[in-house]
């Protein structure tokens, strides 16, 4: 996989989970890539585990995509041609008249469409993108995919971004979206898979401890399933245990995690997350197949 160079991070990407969930939204993003509509939306609330998510499928695509990625600050109307040419290679802030900038795009994209590749262009934070950008994007897409060149772009936002598809400045868009898939809260009971393969299954497993039924019983009613949430208390519970040389991590270390991580907050005027109550995702397009389950929605839709 062709990634572009990332900044680095103050801390450590959590560990990809393979809750029954997670594993269902990665088999929709893989199903049908390449050839079916290009646009692709990831959404749900903050937290919720939609970077982990991209993260982890564009690993298992491997060398089958080439990946880049762009932030909907980084470009304008104007200058995401540019912005797109950059970041496959050519010079960003070349004064090429617009046919010639088209022209030295749509090379550098079939280029890195080599040898059959899939090129993915990801855009986090996308339900900050201004109606004409995305705009943009639509016109690349065709551009790339009249030269039979397979093209993705990867959508990933908050809830809000779904429901902007019902725009009339958007229709070109919403036509051509090949798969949705929204991410909710887990339920307790994908919680407790979570936990039980976040810590004890690994060579870790000794310093980590276990999760006891209670306590991923009580992690869940305190995080309300976020990932996010899940993650910082688990983290704190088990040092916690790991200082009182517990090998199990029971529901007195998640009480005491949970107040030292809401006195934390309190401090900061930080509070708890809680998820959103959204409307539902606007229907699928006539043609396309749906599949829901209690904690997501997915939609997906072949190219015509």
């Amino acid at each position: 996989m062709s990634v572009e160079p990332q900044k680095p991070q103050g801390t450590s990407n959590p560990p990809f989970i393979a809750t029954a969930p997670a594993l269902e939204s990665l088999a929709l993003l893989d199903r049908g890539l390449g050839s079916r509509e290009p646009f692709v939306l990831v959404t749900g609330d903050s937290g919720v585990g939609k970077t982990m998510l991209v993260r982890e499928a564009l690993r298992r695509w491997g060398g089958r995509v080439c990946v880049r990625h762009v932030s909907p600050h980084e470009a304008t109307p104007e200058t995401l041609f540019a912005t797109l040419l950059g970041r496959f290679g050519g010079t960003e802030n070349s004064q090429a008249n617009a046919p010639a900038l088209t022209q030295r795009l749509l090379d550098a994209i079939l280029h890195a469409g080599a040898d059959g590749k899939v090129t993915v262009v990801v855009m986090d934070d996308a339900h900050t993108a201004a109606p004409e950008l995305l705009a943009q994007f639509v016109s690349v897409a065709d551009m790339v995919r009249k030269r039979e060149c397979a093209f993705e772009v990867l959508l990933v936002g908050s809830t809000g971004l779904a429901a902007r598809l019902n725009d009339p400045a958007l229709a070109a868009l919403a036509a051509k979206v090949g798969a949705q898939v929204r991410l909710s809260p887990l339920t307790q009971h994908d919680t407790r898979h979570y936990l039980l393969q976040r810590g004890g299954h690994d060579a870790g497993a000794s310093s980590t401890g276990m999760f006891s039924r209670k306590a991923c019983r009580d992690i869940h009613g305190t995080t309300f399933g976020i990932p996010r949430a899940i993650e910082a208390l688990a983290d704190e519970a088990a040092r916690r245990a790991a200082k009182a040389g517990a090998t199990i991590i029971s529901p007195e270390h998640v009480r005491s995690a949970t107040q030292s991580l809401r006195a934390r907050r309190s401090n900061s005027g930080a509070s708890m997350p809680r998820p959103e109550r959204v409307a539902p995702a606007p229907a699928a397009a006539h043609g396309s197949y749906t599949c829901a389950t209690d904690v997501h929605a997915i939609a997906a839709r072949p190219r015509n």
